[in-house]
């Protein structure tokens, strides 16, 4: 609240459009944004357009917070016994929608199928030996059904992995609902000769520590990593990448 009547009191409050949206939006924009005209501009689109907090975190993007994250925030190393290569090639932190720009989409089920579709393309097209088994996968338990964002079988590792796309902040319940994703997967779904099934968790934001603290007793192989859109890279790079078209071609062709 003090940050607010800092950031705010040289303008005539009233007139101003954060003085119209909700506080949680005021506190994302507070935390991610530093220009105060910037700030306002967002407000703005919140309010002439009814984002909601998530859709907001993600249009505003946090390249620096991402770029700063360890990896402390995954537990492959102490429960999957594979190379170190072969964890690389499952997570990547921030991992980046290179095909995709946050304009993109316009409510938060539209972000979250097109970002169901790049992180198929993703890791169809540049993992080894991974194979898409279905998106929002469905499994019965009891008289219950479930639905997995996005589950894959890895072939050489004989494993399956488990994906659960968050369009907003990691909290660490998040985990639990991964986790037991993960065991549905281990009992109804893998074969007999399958080893136990991996967990990433991508979300749009997260407190490093938090994350870590989530995940210290958890004792299944799970990352939590976050998500950059073409357009939140530096100019340098959005320029110099290749087309999704432009990738595919190079590997037929080789």
């Amino acid at each position: 609240m003090h940050k607010f009547y800092e950031t705010y009191k040289k303008f005539v409050f009233v007139q101003l459009p954060v003085a119209q949206i909700p506080w949680r939006s005021n506190i994302v924009l507070l935390d991610s944004v530093n220009d105060t005209e910037l700030r306002i501009l967002f407000a703005k689109k919140v309010l002439e357009e009814g984002w909601s907090k998530n859709i907001l975190l993600n249009k505003i993007g946090n390249i620096e917070n991402a770029r700063s994250i360890g990896n402390k925030n995954v537990n492959y190393e102490k429960h999957l016994p594979v190379s170190d290569d072969q964890r690389k090639e499952i997570f990547k932190d921030p991992l980046i929608l290179s095909f995709i720009n946050s304009s993109d989409f316009k409510n938060e089920r539209h972000l979250e199928n097109i970002m169901a579709d790049n992180v198929t393309e993703l890791l169809l097209n540049f993992a080894k030996g991974f194979m898409l088994l279905g998106k929002q996968f469905r499994v019965e338990v009891g008289t219950k059904e479930y639905f997995i964002d996005l589950l894959f079988y890895n072939r050489k590792l004989k494993r399956h992995l488990v994906i659960e796309l968050k369009t907003g902040e990691f909290e660490p319940n998040h985990t639990s609902q991964l986790t037991f994703y993960m065991t549905i997967v281990d009992e109804y779904v893998k074969e007999k000769n399958d080893y136990e099934s991996i967990g990433l968790l991508l979300v749009r934001k997260k407190d490093k520590l938090v994350a870590e603290l989530a995940l210290r007793d958890v004792n299944k192989p799970i990352g939590v990593g976050e998500y950059l859109f073409k357009d939140e890279l530096p100019k340098y790079l959005e320029d110099n990448l290749p087309t999704l078209n432009e990738i595919k071609s190079r590997l037929e062709n080789k």
